[in-house]
């Protein structure tokens, strides 16, 4: 195995030249993973593709993962917690001081709702103040929390996009219209989507600068668990927010492929596709299966398993409920002409 590491300062383009060094290496039969620790990431820009805390595959050999410091945390928790109770023991301090210590520290975490900015309209723009002094040094950048709030109300969305487009993103309309493999790579990723409506009934009701958000719910035994985090851009008050927060982890699809005919001359091309995702929770889910028309602006679905809404002019969205343990097979031919 090799390692490579790229660093220097911030607009280099560190990043840039990481992603083209690992699709050289893909390229080249290399099993690479090119990997992002930066907290501002943006590697997932360089693929047109949206990246979280686990490896995504975004090409043949070739995998991207933008590190999360906090998901790393909560992920290795108990080992660290177990090292912690170790340094204690070598104190002469028994195991309670530890979690007795850590559920002080969250009880007033919790209990601390204090706004940490003032925010307020000025013209055409929102002026936010920090109510407490803080302290920045030379070139130091540092993440302020600015909003905080309990008991919102989220929709967990589960949305199967299983055409792997970003692998084919220097494509330009010819060449989408005329290669006959355009859309046939497959992504099985089931991502998972938080949607709320940024109001004061739902506990909200502010302009919320662009930034970091992050998502906690209680598990079965009354703790906040963090369960996903993802950048907003500035969003009004009583606007809906949707936001990937990550990947499903028992719920999978498969895209591929059934048929295809074209006949150039006439300005005609029939596509067939079949869909099955896979539900392996002991609840039935729902599903909203997202299909991009991409061959032309002109097209017309002759054969559809399913109904589906027409989100845009080119993007058909299928929703099917999977029972538990179960699957779900959707299929569809589209007719396009031009």
């Amino acid at each position: 195995m090799r390692v490579v590491l790229f660093t220097g300062k911030g607009g280099v383009g560190k990043t840039s030249v990481a992603a083209a060094t690992a699709v050289r290496c893909a390229a080249s039969g290399y099993r690479t993973v090119v990997m992002s620790t930066d907290p501002a990431h943006s590697l997932g820009d360089s693929f047109d593709i949206e990246l979280g805390a686990e490896a995504t595959k975004v090409g043949d050999n070739l995998w991207a993962h933008e590190v999360s410091s906090l998901h790393e945390m909560q992920r290795h928790w108990a080992k660290l917690h177990e090292y912690a109770v170790e340094v204690f023991s070598t104190q002469g301090l028994d195991e309670a001081p530890v979690p007795r210590a850590a559920a002080v520290m969250k009880m007033a975490d919790e209990a601390n709702m204090a706004p940490v900015v003032r925010e307020k309209s000025f013209d055409e723009f929102h002026l936010y103040t920090l109510e407490r002094a803080t302290t920045l040094r030379d070139e130091e950048t540092k993440q302020v929390e600015f909003v905080r709030a309990t008991g919102v109300r989220s929709q967990r969305l589960y949305v199967y996009d299983g055409a792997a487009l970003g692998y084919y993103s220097y494509y330009n309309s010819d060449q989408i219209l005329q290669d006959p493999s355009y859309g046939t790579q497959s992504n099985p990723r089931v991502w998972v989507m938080q949607e709320f409506k940024n109001s004061e009934g739902n506990h909200l009701g502010v302009p919320l600068p662009k930034g970091r958000l992050r998502f906690y719910r209680r598990d079965t035994d009354g703790h906040l668990e963090f369960i996903g985090e993802n950048t907003i851009d500035h969003t009004p008050k009583d606007e809906t927010i949707r936001l990937y927060t990550g990947n499903a982890f028992d719920v999978t699809g498969e895209r591929k492929r059934t048929n295809f005919r074209a006949d150039s001359h006439q300005h005609w091309m029939d596509e067939s596709f079949e869909i099955r995702v896979r539900n392996h929770k002991k609840e039935p889910v729902q599903v909203r299966v997202l299909e991009h028309l991409y061959r032309w602006t002109n097209w017309k679905m002759v054969e559809n398993s399913d109904d589906y809404r027409k989100k845009d002019a080119q993007t058909v969205e299928f929703p099917v409920t999977i029972a538990p343990d179960g699957e779900q097979v959707v299929a569809y031919t589209v007719h396009y002409s031009w």
